[in-house]
């Protein structure tokens, strides 16, 4: 089986062709996300945004989003990915954190356990 999406405006025609005794073409219409770049729009959502937008993956879905979510940061190659810094709320890039959970304070860009003397 192959597929292709072609994009018309703001909806996708995908195509799945089926290979076997018989060739058939089946063609449906979906919405594809706001800022998915032309000709990546997917039935999942996009593969790549236009300039000012980022992909967000979730759930085996993706969006084009202007603003990476809090707890994620805008990757160089576009798309939005979480922080894995431990204790991080919020981070500039894989190894700056710039807001820590409750009970952790930020330290050069690393969250330490905040005690009380």
């Amino acid at each position: 089986m192959n597929s292709a999406c072609v994009v018309f405006g703001a909806m996708c025609v995908f195509a799945l062709f089926y290979t076997g005794s018989a060739l058939r073409l089946n063609l449906f219409e979906y919405p594809c996300p706001i800022g998915c770049a032309q000709r990546t729009c997917t039935q999942l959502g996009c593969t790549a945004c236009v300039r000012g937008y980022s992909v967000l993956y979730r759930n085996g879905m993706s969006i084009c989003v202007t603003t990476c979510p809090e707890g994620d940061y805008k990757h160089p190659l576009g798309f939005c990915t979480r922080c894995n810094i431990p204790n991080c709320q919020a981070c500039t890039d894989e190894n700056t954190c710039t807001a820590c959970d409750r009970g952790y304070e930020l330290d050069r860009g690393e969250c330490t356990r905040r005690f009380r003397g």
